[in-house]
């Protein structure tokens, strides 16, 4: 008579109580945590592994435990049962288990949100978009489903963030008979980013970033265009003097689009040849605001780049007076029969092109900005799955019960933070034994700035030219002497700034040391 395979389930562990009644988890406040929990698992004591830490830990808010970060020397371990779905629900076979993992997802106003991944590479949370399908491994579920073939080697993951469970066979020594139960456990890490591509990033519309610029040069305060003898709505330098358009324009390209550095000829490259197709003029006050009053000089990217320092001089004297357009040009003023003309068309070119540019500047800006993946206020949930293959030789996945849910702390969150002993020298340590410890390597260019500052801080007495230290110095500091300074001086700022802030007794405790 063939034996019947029962269908695998996932449910709490054995020894879960009200407090947990899903998956599992357990609080450990060393490193060893891995080691402990099996041990504990096999002498039969998880059920007495104290879970107060679910009511003290609730200082993001009172309803959910807050989940501390390693960084805070915590560490948490999600733990299942894994059975069969049979009469008395017997241990699961571990031979029978191909793989078992859970994964973490974010809820936010009742949806849920999932980590993922596109080809080995973080993109963020996503909401689940087919809750239908269960497997989390997008190249899986196509491969079992005949839409594509098998690969050697896999293709880099793409699909929901899993993390690994171990299954460990423990016997329950309190029931009787005693029974066996196979457990599915695994560490729960908690850090992690993420820098999101382009398309994802809140980026400011074309026409928000132009009405961040005056007219013409962008479209704030934006007016018809006039251009005669009495009034020309592109005249940006007026006889050596910049209008505010003008100011902004110069600002943008050295400042911000740095126009001449040769890293950026690709990125500026429309915008260079705009500004070689507007150009300077020449002439004296008569001739009004009319371009044809004057003659064509060199144009505007040349000139820029012959009179840079100039430019840089005016820069400086507008920042210097506060951005007052009017004093930065009485200090640093320009030639005074200088004009600079725009045209309506060219003025519409360079307000798209300002644009563009500045648009892509805050994409790298922002592109370059990780996204934490868990966020203080965020509400997070644990859900165990196990892979096994049916009696037909089908892969099949299935699902367990969730964790209770949780949030994370911040990493400098002082509720979450834990004391740290650091043993301080006694004063008999300064004074024995070489400086041996933190050794800083300096280049020759800052070493001579610090030997301007302490001359007999190496050898004393002269130095011959072809001495080694031509080449720049180490410096080797004795780790006592660094410990007690970096003391004394957070002493003594915490007291100056005490004066301001009142905040001495949040910022220090003192607790005498018995004898």
């Amino acid at each position: 008579m063939k034996r019947q395979k029962y269908t695998p389930q996932l449910c709490a562990p054995y020894y879960s109580d009200t407090r947990q009644s899903g998956a599992v988890l357990h609080r450990y406040l060393d490193d060893q945590f891995l080691t402990r929990f099996a041990n504990q698992a096999q002498a039969n004591q998880l059920s007495q592994d104290s879970h107060k830490w679910i009511d003290e830990d609730r200082f993001v808010d009172k309803s959910n435990p807050c989940l501390r970060l390693p960084v805070h020397r915590t560490f948490y371990i999600i733990c299942c049962e894994a059975c069969c779905n049979a009469p008395g629900q017997p241990a699961l076979d571990p031979s029978r288990i191909e793989s078992a993992g859970f994964v973490i997802r974010q809820q936010v106003e009742g949806k849920n949100f999932r980590w993922m991944l596109r080809d080995g590479l973080d993109k963020g949370w996503e909401i689940t978009q087919n809750p239908g399908i269960d497997e989390p491994d997008e190249y899986r579920y196509l491969l079992h489903k005949g839409y594509v073939e098998a690969r050697s080697p896999e293709p880099a993951y793409s699909g929901e963030m899993t993390y690994p469970l171990s299954p460990t066979l423990v016997q329950d020594s309190v029931s009787k008979p005693a029974r066996s139960h196979n457990l599915l456990y695994g560490f729960v890490p908690l850090g992690g980013q993420s820098y999101p591509s382009i398309s994802e990033i809140d980026k400011p519309s074309l026409n928000e970033v132009m009405n961040q610029l005056i007219w013409p040069v962008g479209i704030y305060q934006r007016s018809n265009w006039v251009e005669n003898n009495s009034q020309h709505s592109g005249h940006l330098i007026q006889h050596g003097r910049f209008e505010q358009a003008g100011a902004e324009l110069v600002l943008l390209l050295f400042e911000r689009f740095h126009i001449f550095d040769a890293d950026n000829n690709v990125e500026n490259a429309e915008l260079i040849v705009l500004l070689q197709n507007i150009f300077t003029y020449r002439g004296g006050s008569s001739g009004g605001h009319d371009a044809d009053n004057y003659s064509k000089s060199f144009n505007l990217y040349h000139y820029l780049l012959s009179s840079k320092q100039r430019f840089n001089d005016w820069i400086s004297a507008y920042h210097s007076f506060d951005s007052d357009l009017s004093q930065a040009n009485n200090a640093e003023r320009l030639d005074s029969d200088l004009q600079l003309f725009i045209t309506e068309d060219q003025a519409s070119d360079l307000r798209l092109l300002l644009a563009r540019r500045s648009l892509g500047v805050i994409e790298l800006a922002l592109s370059d900005l990780p996204e934490p993946r868990y966020q203080r206020d965020g509400l997070y949930y644990a859900k165990v799955f196990l892979r096994y293959v049916d009696e037909k030789g089908c892969a099949k996945i299935i699902w367990g019960p969730s964790s209770i849910p949780f949030r994370v702390a911040a990493p400098f969150d002082p509720q979450a933070s834990r004391p740290q002993l650091i043993q301080m020298p006694g004063l008999d340590d300064l004074k024995r034994g070489l400086a041996n410890g933190a050794v800083l390597r300096a280049p020759k260019s800052l070493s001579d700035v610090v030997e301007r500052i302490k001359p007999d801080l190496g050898d004393p007495g002269e130095r011959p030219a072809n001495n080694r230290g031509d080449g720049g110095w180490m410096y080797i500091f004795s780790i006592p002497i660094i410990t007690v300074v970096a003391m004394i001086l957070l002493m003594v700022m915490v007291n100056l700034l005490n004066f301001v802030f009142r905040w001495i007794p949040w910022v220090i405790q003192r607790i005498p040391i018995p004898k």
